[in-house]
């Protein structure tokens, strides 16, 4: 405490520094230096403990003294020649650091007036100790039994409780009970400042040490001759109750009681119970703040917890549904493949069977013609002539199905599996191209493939021919109008010793900027009123960041066209990543 005052008169030029100590008996001075204390100081440090904040006054600074919770007191600086108000910062900075120091000393200077003997004095500190351990406790009661048989040393307190405010401030719950007569431990209704059956309540109501016979207490607060007044319990003849204040704040109470006419409670009692309360009152409120923190986190874990399997459990569906789209998408694009094929094939095997047709008719008359003897070296070579023509236009339109049906099978097989294979880019290209010409062969749309005819890739072609159709069957609904003439090139390309690049650009109406960033999320559509899904983009752009292990972009300028660039490694990885769309 000198060395406070010191500064005080160092760094600050004070004239005076005084501490405080705060118990049951009220305000008193324990350590002084410099100026005597008069009634102004009294009235100011009152102010400030009740307040429970810092006071300046003309030349004085007042500040609380609090350490866990628990209000020690205040110090009063004495600074004549200077403003406190500019001050008092300076004079908190310097208080902080010394009040574990200073509560230390003003806890061994109460203890050393509270205990008769040095026995007690080591029962005091066992049992404040004791009670500060109620914050980390695993047995509260245990712990409160063995702080009963050192009060009881202490005071001989044979009948002791502990009651708590519980949190919504209703009822007053026992952490601790022990009556020579009273076995009832069921909480006691609350209402702030009412006795409401219990003195204990009326203690924690008014916030104030009450002591005297529970008769006469009862009496003082208008009751001891009703015929409910045996729900108060039985008759004290010495009754102490302290309340637990914790900071500006009651918490509970704490009681110790007499039933034996001859005994009573030393003058000591009241000082050793209040600091018993205020060790006890202090732990038991940090360990309640905690239990709430721990089983709030607990809640809020297991909230987590439970939206995370929730989120998990959508995403396995999530990703179901789309593995299920996805395979309706590829039946669908598959189906059109196989429309798009049938209606190819149709022009050549109708002419090969028109030339068929043509070549038995021809064959008839030829055999009348030998039958009824009028076959002649003219007629002959003309029907030979005719005969002729007719096997090679069916041979040519034979094979232009042939290579229309091949080009279906392999387009089909890659489409229907995942199988992994090398192939030509070109030969690929062509096969696909082919395969979907009939759905713009009637509409003034110049389609082109260019590919350099060298490069090979170890890749799934299933993956990308449904990426490329879905690209270009997007092309043909949104880029141009029914009848509006327009081009679609596709052009592969090495873009290095490890990958390619496939441009597909069309001149058609492009995409407005609005659109371009949500282009490739699921089911996001402009053409839903026409049966749009919103899928194929997004199945494309799965198809190549994911399977492939590739990347797509897409540049667009509304009435110039659009342009999606794919880059796409030579050969495939062989975990496929996984890359949610990029804006």
């Amino acid at each position: 405490m000198q060395s406070l005052h010191d500064w005080a008169v160092r760094e600050l030029q004070a004239d005076g520094c005084q501490i405080w100590a705060i118990d049951d008996l009220g305000f008193h001075p324990r350590a002084l230096a410099g100026r005597e204390i008069n009634d102004d100081d009294r009235q100011l440090v009152r102010q400030c403990c009740i307040e429970h904040r810092a006071v300046a006054d003309g030349g004085r600074v007042v500040l609380p003294l609090e350490l866990d919770d628990r209000r020690g007191g205040a110090c009063l600086f004495s600074l004549p020649d200077a403003d406190a108000a500019d001050v008092l910062e300076r004079c908190r900075a310097a208080l902080q650091p010394r009040l574990a120091e200073l509560d230390k000393q003003l806890q061994l200077q109460r203890l050393a007036g509270l205990s008769g003997s040095a026995r007690d004095s080591d029962q005091l500190r066992s049992m404040l100790t004791l009670a500060h351990s109620l914050e980390q406790c695993a047995d509260k009661r245990e712990v409160l039994r063995q702080v009963h048989e050192l009060l009881l040393g202490l005071t001989g307190a044979q009948n002791f409780f502990v009651v708590v405010l519980d949190p919504a401030k209703q009822l007053l719950e026992f952490e601790y009970f022990a009556d020579q007569y009273d076995q009832d431990e069921s909480p006691i209704p609350f209402r702030e400042g009412g006795l409401d059956g219990s003195l204990a309540a009326y203690v924690v109501g008014a916030r104030r040490t009450v002591r005297g016979s529970s008769q006469d207490l009862l009496s003082q607060a208008g009751h001891g001759d009703r015929l409910d007044d045996a729900h108060y319990g039985p008759r004290a003849h010495d009754w102490l109750g302290v309340p637990m204040n914790v900071a500006s704040e009651v918490f509970g109470a704490m009681v110790i009681q007499s039933y034996d006419p001859d005994f009573r409670f030393d003058d000591r009692a009241p000082s050793v119970l209040a600091m018993l309360a205020e060790a006890t009152g202090a732990a038991l409120h940090r360990r309640r703040i905690r239990e709430q923190l721990e089983r709030t986190v607990r809640e809020r874990t297991a909230q987590l917890e439970q939206a995370k399997q929730a989120a998990e459990q959508a995403l396995v569906e999530l990703r179901e549904a789309q593995r299920h789209l996805v395979e309706s998408e590829k039946m669908a694009s598959l189906g059109l493949l196989v429309a798009g094929v049938a209606h190819e094939a149709n022009t050549p095997l109708g002419i090969a069977v028109t030339a068929n047709s043509h070549l038995q008719a021809q064959l008839e008359q030829l055999k009348r013609a030998v039958a009824e003897g009028r076959i002649d070296a003219a007629s002959l070579r003309g029907t030979l002539e005719i005969a002729e023509q007719s096997a090679q236009m069916i041979g040519n339109n034979l094979d232009r199905a042939a290579r229309l049906v091949q080009n279906f099978k392999q387009v089909s097989v890659d489409r229907s599996s995942d199988g992994r294979r090398r192939f030509v880019l070109a030969h690929f290209l062509d096969e696909l191209i082919g395969s979907m010409a009939s759905l713009w062969r009637e509409r003034p749309l110049q389609v082109s493939v260019e590919c350099d005819p060298e490069l090979k890739l170890d890749s799934f072609p299933g993956a990308l021919g449904q990426a490329l159709s879905n690209l270009i069957q997007n092309a043909l609904v949104h880029a141009f109008a029914e009848d509006d003439p327009g081009e679609l090139r596709i052009v592969g390309r090495a873009r290095n010793a490890e990958a390619i690049q496939i441009d597909v650009r069309d001149n058609g109406s492009g995409i407005e900027p609005r659109h371009l960033d949500k282009i490739f999320d699921p089911f996001y559509t402009t053409r839903r009123h026409r049966g749009g899904t919103g899928l194929g983009l997004h199945i494309a752009y799965n198809l190549i960041t994911h399977k492939l292990g590739g990347s797509i972009r897409v540049d667009s300028t509304p009435g110039l066209g659009s342009h999606f660039c794919l880059r796409i490694p030579l050969s495939a990885p062989a975990v496929p990543s996984a890359v949610a769309p990029g804006k």
